[in-house]
């Protein structure tokens, strides 16, 4: 009787491209993440410059005071009796001194605030009421 071998893979042969297999996927989910949290972090400070931008433009077209304040894992933005929340992930924070506010009708001094999370991104904001503009500055 003659042994004949059928063709294919060898067990080994299948462990071994199973393994790489394994380690490129890994690879991805792990780069994955890091762009995920990028991506969150920086829609997040695109909400607040928005915000902070159209405050800015109601205080200098209304002469009404706006004031920005930061709180637990939100800002807080108070144009008279309305208030609007713009909250945040759980591990990103904004910095501010103190509260900012804007006045329409005169110039104030900038204020800063610093948008920073837990994974070394960092974005640094400028609101100066001189003609009704949010200056950003990016420190990433």
């Amino acid at each position: 009787m003659k042994n004949k071998s059928l063709p294919g893979f060898t067990l080994l042969e299948s462990v071994l491209v199973l393994a790489i297999a394994v380690m490129v996927v890994s690879l991805g989910v792990t780069t994955l993440g890091s762009y995920r949290q990028e991506l969150e972090f920086n829609n997040t400070c695109k909400r607040v410059a928005t915000a902070v931008d159209q405050a800015v433009i109601y205080a200098a077209l209304k002469h009404k005071p706006v004031e920005l304040q930061p709180l637990n894992n939100s800002l807080r933005i108070r144009r008279g009796p309305k208030k609007e929340f713009i909250n945040f992930n759980s591990d990103t924070k904004v910095y501010v001194s103190d509260s900012i506010k804007l006045i329409g009708i005169s110039t104030i001094s900038p204020g800063t605030f610093v948008i920073y999370d837990n994974h070394n991104h960092r974005r640094t904001y400028t609101v100066q009421m001189n003609w009704g503009r949010v200056v950003a500055k990016d420190e990433d």
